[in-house]
């Protein structure tokens, strides 16, 4: 039989521990999750150092002096004034809330004040001050879309709402800025808070299982419903839309072992194959070799199912041990112990198919199958029993008897009276006529 998920979650435990928290300062002991996340936030502090002073006022100035040259020109009644975000900028510019690259500026440089005030002070104070700021942001950069102004303001929002602990508006703002900046500056920053917040949800969800039907109403660190699906697919966010980034690999890894942890094998299959694919270099590939085995091993659903997750995870054992040498020294009971369940179940199949063939007397058949247990399982208990097998039904003929041969017969000449005639003999029949 397969490996209990009991083994199959130490083996994850003994081999994976780091590669769970990989990239900020989870990796360690099992800690309650606010704990942990509060760790992984102060180190992550830098980015947002660094960040602050990336707000430059000499290209908003050229950005305004751009656009009072060339943009803001009426150009009279255009086709274009009739589509509904023309009419919705028009009604904007009317209530006073269009574009207006001066009072975005204003608002940005009240935010950002708010802002600075905010990493100085503590506690509640520092969430209140993070809270009027965000707004001001936004506004920012709906007064001037376009601009390098709305995406530093739209960055800014979401750190106003990170370290104020509203952790879905954060995800939603920095969402938002990855969609309409594929190629933004800030995109390693916003990797980094995206797998923080995904390692803080299945933490929290791992400490706390969820019902399907339980709402959160009143938690900002948490989205309404379905935490886990929430995390997983912000690992999944984190590969799509940074693909070569820092920390796509270690994205992959850590839903991978979610979806293992969780027991849907095919999913952490599928991410672990994935990783082996796309991240060659990646500092986990011997992990995503290593459980990948596991995790084949566990999909597997019998001899009457495909041999296919057998075969895959045989391929990947031979590819630990030439690949990884020092990996595999260091893991070589579990390696050996997975490689021995594999040619376990692949006798087995063969000894059921030999059964199969026996009961029916097509012994030519179960004489193939029993041959191959001795051969490819020499030196086994099985290969001894297939051994006596044969012996056994050396004596008997390959294929079951007729007993019905007249009727076979009668078959046989059917077919011959219904062929049809090759170009030969329709050319003998016409000579003949």
């Amino acid at each position: 039989m397969q490996l209990s998920h009991a083994v199959a979650k130490r083996c994850l435990s003994l081999a994976c521990l780091a590669t769970l928290c990989a990239g900020c300062s989870l990796a360690g002991g099992p800690r309650p999750a606010d704990v942990s996340y509060d760790a992984a936030r102060r180190e992550i502090n830098g980015p947002a150092e660094e960040y602050r002073s990336d707000v430059r006022q000499a290209s908003y100035e050229q950005e305004q002096r751009t656009q009072e040259r060339f943009g803001d020109e009426d150009a009279g009644f255009q086709l274009g004034d009739l589509k509904p975000s023309a009419v919705a900028e028009k009604v904007k510019k009317i209530s006073g809330k269009g574009r207006d690259p001066d009072a975005a500026q204003e608002l940005f440089e009240r935010g950002d004040r708010l802002y600075e005030q905010a990493l100085q002070a503590q506690g509640e104070e520092r969430q209140r001050l993070l809270l009027e700021a965000a707004p001001l942001f936004e506004e920012a950069a709906k007064r001037w879309p376009g601009s390098t102004l709305e995406h530093d303001a739209m960055f800014r929002m979401g750190e106003c709402f990170y370290f104020a602990d509203h952790y879905v508006e954060a995800n939603e703002a920095f969402e938002k800025l990855v969609s309409q900046y594929k190629n933004s500056r800030y995109l390693d920053a916003i990797d980094v808070r995206r797998f923080t917040l995904a390692q803080y949800w299945l933490e929290w969800e791992r400490a706390n299982p969820e019902s399907f039907y339980e709402l959160n109403v009143l938690d900002n660190k948490r989205p309404w419903r379905d935490t886990k699906g929430h995390a997983l697919r912000l690992y999944d966010r984190i590969r799509l839309d940074d693909p070569t980034g820092k920390l796509a690999d270690d994205a992959t890894m850590a839903a991978a072992n979610a979806y293992f942890l969780a027991g849907d094998y095919l999913k952490a299959d599928m991410f672990y194959s994935d990783l082996r694919r796309t991240y060659p270099s990646s500092e986990h590939q011997f992990n995503a070799h290593f459980l990948g085995v596991q995790a084949k091993l566990l999909t597997y659903q019998g001899e009457d199912y495909s041999v296919t997750p057998l075969e895959e995870a045989d391929k990947l054992v031979d590819q630990i041990r030439r690949q990884f040498p020092q990996e595999y020294a260091q893991n070589r009971e579990e390696v050996d112990q997975a490689a021995g369940q594999v040619r376990k179940l692949k006798a087995e199949r063969h000894w059921r198919m030999a059964e199969y063939f026996e009961r029916r007397w097509e012994y030519g058949s179960a004489r193939y199958y029993y041959d191959l247990i001795v051969k490819e399982f020499a030196g086994t208990p099985i290969a001894a029993e297939a051994r006596q097998r044969l012996a056994a039904l050396s004596d008997k003929p390959a294929d079951p008897p007729q007993h019905f041969q007249w009727l076979a017969d009668a078959f046989d000449a059917g077919k011959d009276r219904l062929a049809i005639p090759t170009k030969e003999e329709k050319a003998q029949q016409e000579v003949q006529r």
